[in-house]
Formats: structure tokens, C-alpha cells, sequence
């Protein structure tokens, strides 16, 4: 073996020799097979954890305010996670044969250096503004849990006693990645499951307390009408569109999933279907309750949670929604700046270093601003998936469609190998990449996300089918790969 070669094990596909240099740090290696030890319940606890989060509750009440009613409501969670389902399981596909994160997988779509640099950058981007976004949403849990218990809490000044709420909770999801996927895990099974159970009950007590469940869920109320396909659209794209950020990095999690495509794909869509339903669900009994109480259309849980008169069933939701939190946040949102970060200084920043800069970097995202009014996290929301549906789509097409499955391993660390392009950056799925995020800008109003999707697709597939008999860079990248001739024939499994 070449002194600048290093024997790994990469996931299903077995044994690779790969280049030292700086596309290989820590973080990039593959993982073994014998580590991929997540199962289909593990899959589906995962699932369920990350759908059944706090923003998904707000955007619950959101779909209401934006003028669906319950059924519609519910039936925009069903399709979104059946389509989040099957995304999930084909762009997470790479990640399961290899033992990849997704910043070694952005290589072989949008290349090797600065083109993975860039997309991995914009996708962590808005990790990090959820990751803000939901502490911040904690920190005003413990900061009602601590006025209820102590009126002398509320005399110091709200926005320090927030901010330094907000630091704490940032440190302890912090000191949670150090025990990184086993963590994950245990917080995936046992957690969420309780979680879920202990919050419906409390439902049923402050609905108890009020008397009924609410215009929400009345017949013939305001809220109960049906309606539009405007309405329904622009609530399925805010909600689908919000959730393309986890289809980039899929990958992050499936490399450690011992289960095959097929399971994951299903595992996945039925955890994503429960926890989002049980979200909504609440998210719209909240407002409900919170207009039945007389407390106005309170879109944010926690603001009327900590005026509910039962101290005792207030203290328990808050602490609930810590909870929750703290199972989905920190691989939700924190993992991929975080790998992201540690690829662009491999040889220097660890998966744990790059965390406390992410940590650290959450601090400054400013979360108060997008939770002071619904039409800003609503215009938010939109804009994430106008911005990366096109670019999770790309990735889909490059991997399914344009090299059929097939990926030349080695290649993926070779810093002047196939997947170079022109220097480091493949311009074709970045114009791709550009003409999706202007469209769904463009029509934001009218289904953004799937605008940004369906060009993504299509403009990126055209222009490789056109320009691979064309330009060198796409040829060589595309040429057959001989190390993985016989395993890329394996199908869907």
C-alpha cells in the first residue's frame, strides 16, 4: 500500500483504499459496517422524535391561521411525511452504503471542494438558525417554570433572563453531542415515547380547565371551515419546505443504520406521520384552548402554557417541551453545522470542537426576532424550502438518475480525482442549484418549495444529459467505475 493511501472499511460496500490529504479528516471516514447498529425501531423513534418538535406544534396552529381547517391540516401532515418518507430513504441511500456523512456526499453532485463547501454551508445555515430558534423556545419554558415557582424570578429584567436561559440550554446540547449517535438513541427510544404520552394527558387536564376543546376542532365555527387551495398549498409548502433541510443530510443519520432502503423508507414515513400528526394535533388544541380561554390566537404554546391557571399542568407542559427538545435539537440542527464545519477544516476541527463553535454561533442568530410575530416565522418557513428543495432534489437526481447508484468510493477523498470538476466546484449543479432558489424565491406565494424542486430536477438533469458527451469535467466524472463494477448493481436494498 502507497504511503499516502489508508485501508477503510466503508459501511455495506466493504474494504477501500483512500487518500490521506485534506479531504480526510476524522469526521469524513466511513463508518464500518459492524457500527451500522440502528434498526427499524430505532428509525422510527427517530423519526417520530424530530417530526414531534416544538416548531412543528407552532406550525400546527400556522396551518390553522393560514386558513385550513383540522382535516386539512392533518391531511397536509400524512402527505408530507409520506413524501419526506421516500426522500429521505433515496438521498439517504449513499450514506447507508458507505458509511458517509453528507458533506463527503455533496462531493459527487456539486464537487469536491468549494461547490460541497458552498451547499453544506447554506444547508447549515439554516440548521443554525432553527437550532437558535428552538432554544430560545426552551428558554422561554424555563423561564416560566421559574416564574410560577418564584415571583421574585420576574422581577429581574426579561430579555437577560432569557439570554442566559437560552446560553445554558445551548451548553447542554452541547455536552449531548459528546455522547453523539448512542445518545441520540437512547433519547430516541425512551424519550419521546414518554414525552408523547405524558402530554396528551396533560391535554386532557387543561381541557378539563377550560371546558371544552376549543373553535378549532367545533363544527360550524369560523376555524372549522374549509378552506382554499391557495391555503392548503401555501401550508403544505411551508411545512414540506421546512423539512428539506433534514433530506441534505439524511445521510448523517442512515450511516449508522444496519436496516436496507426499503425499511428505512418505510420505518421513516411512519415515524415522520405519527410524531408530525400528534404535533399538529397539539399545536392546533394549544390555539384552540388558548382562544377558548379567552387568551387570543396564541400561535407560540409556550406564551399561553405559561398563563394557563393550573400551575402544576403549566409546570408540566414546559417541562415536557424541554424534553422534547433536548431529543431532537442537537442531531436535528446541531450535527450538521457541526459536520459541516468539520469538513471544512479537517484536519483541525473535530466533530466535538465543531460543535462548541456551533454552539457558541447559535448565540448570534437573533431567535427572538423570528418568534416575535407568525407572519415572520411564517415567511421564514417558506423561504427554507424555496431555498433548499431544488438542491435536495439535485442530489436525488444526480444519484438515482445520472450515475444510476453508481459511485467511485476512492474517488470521493482524492482531491484531484473525477469529482474535481473545475476546480473543486461542478458549475452545472450550481446554476442548477441558482435557477431553483430564484424560482422558488419568485414564487414564494404560490408553492415556492415545490417551484425550487421540480426546476432543481429537471434544469440539473437536463443540463448534465446534454453537456456529458461535452465537457470533460462531467465525462471523466461519469465515466464507469470499475472498483464498484459488481456492487453497484445491487438494487433497492
Amino acid at each position: 500500500m502507497a504511503d499516502n493511501l489508508i485501508k477503510v472499511e466503508a459501511g455495506i460496500e466493504g474494504e477501500f483504499e483512500i487518500q490521506r490529504g485534506n479531504l480526510l479528516g476524522e469526521d469524513q471516514f466511513p463508518i464500518a459496517k459492524h457500527k451500522q447498529t440502528w434498526g427499524w425501531g430505532t428509525m422510527f423513534f427517530t423519526a417520530m422524535g424530530m417530526a414531534f418538535n416544538i416548531i412543528l406544534i407552532m406550525q400546527g396552529a400556522l396551518l390553522i391561521l393560514f386558513g385550513n381547517n383540522y382535516i386539512q391540516s392533518i391531511l397536509i401532515m400524512i402527505l408530507s411525511s409520506i413524501l419526506l418518507g421516500l426522500l429521505f430513504a433515496l438521498n439517504g441511500d449513499m450514506g447507508r452504503r458507505f458509511g458517509i456523512p453528507h458533506t463527503v456526499q455533496l462531493r459527487a453532485v456539486f464537487g469536491n471542494k468549494a461547490g460541497a463547501h458552498i451547499i453544506g454551508i447554506i444547508r447549515a445555515s439554516v440548521a443554525l438558525f432553527f437550532f437558535g430558534i428552538q432554544s430560545w423556545i426552551v428558554a422561554m419554558s424555563m423561564d416560566g417554570i421559574f416564574g410560577i415557582l418564584s415571583s421574585g424570578w420576574l422581577q429581574i429584567a426579561q430579555f437577560p433572563r432569557l439570554f442566559v436561559l437560552f446560553v445554558l440550554f445551548s451548553a447542554v446540547q452541547y455536552l449531548l453531542m459528546f455522547y453523539g449517535y448512542k445518545a441520540f438513541k437512547v433519547a430516541a427510544i425512551w424519550g419521546m415515547p414518554i414525552c408523547v404520552m405524558v402530554l396528551i394527558v396533560a391535554l386532557f387536564m387543561m381541557r378539563s380547565q377550560v371546558g371544552h376543546w376549543g373553535p378549532v376542532w367545533q363544527q360550524g365555527s369560523e376555524f372549522a371551515a374549509w378552506g382554499g387551495g391557495k391555503q392548503f398549498l401555501a401550508g403544505f409548502a411551508m411545512l414540506f419546505g421546512s423539512w428539506c433541510t433534514m433530506i441534505i443530510n439524511f445521510s448523517d443519520l442512515t450511516r449508522v443504520m444496519k436496516i436496507d432502503s426499503k425499511k428505512i423508507a418505510v420505518s421513516g414515513t411512519l415515524g415522520y406521520a405519527v410524531g408530525m400528526i400528534l404535533a399538529a394535533v397539539i399545536g392546533m388544541t394549544t390555539l384552540s384552548l388558548s382562544i377558548a380561554s379567552g387568551l387570543g390566537s396564541e400561535w407560540n404554546p409556550v406564551v399561553w402554557i405559561v398563563k394557563f391557571p393550573n400551575p402544576f399542568v403549566a409546570i408540566l407542559i414546559l417541562i415536557l417541551v424541554f424534553v422534547a427538545q433536548i431529543t431532537t435539537n442537537p442531531q436535528a440542527n446541531m450535527l450538521s453545522p457541526a459536520i459541516t464545519l468539520a469538513n471544512l477544516f479537517p484536519k483541525t476541527a473535530t466533530l466535538k470542537k465543531a460543535s462548541a463553535v456551533t454552539t457558541f454561533a447559535s448565540l448570534f442568530t437573533f431567535p427572538w426576532v423570528f418568534l416575535a410575530h407568525q407572519d415572520t416565522m411564517m415567511i421564514y418557513l417558506s423561504n427554507v424550502g424555496a431555498v433548499l428543495a431544488g438542491i435536495a432534489l439535485i442530489m436525488v437526481a444526480d444519484y438515482w438518475i445520472i450515475r444510476k447508484r453508481q459511485i467511485n468510493f476512492p474517488e470521493l477523498y482524492n482531491p484531484t480525482g473525477i469529482y474535481h470538476f473545475w476546480g473543486g466546484i461542478n458549475w452545472v449543479a450550481i446554476l442548477a442549484a441558482i435557477v431553483s432558489i430564484v424560482l422558488g424565491a419568485k414564487f414564494i406565494n404560490y408553492g415556492g418549495t415545490f417551484i425550487s424542486a421540480i426546476s432543481g430536477f429537471f434544469v440539473y438533469l437536463g443540463l448534465m444529459k446534454i453537456l456529458s458527451n461535452n465537457l470533460t469535467p462531467i465525462k471523466s466524472s461519469l465515466g464507469e467505475n470499475q472498483l464498484l463494477a459488481e456492487k453497484s448493481k445491487a438494487n433497492f436494498s
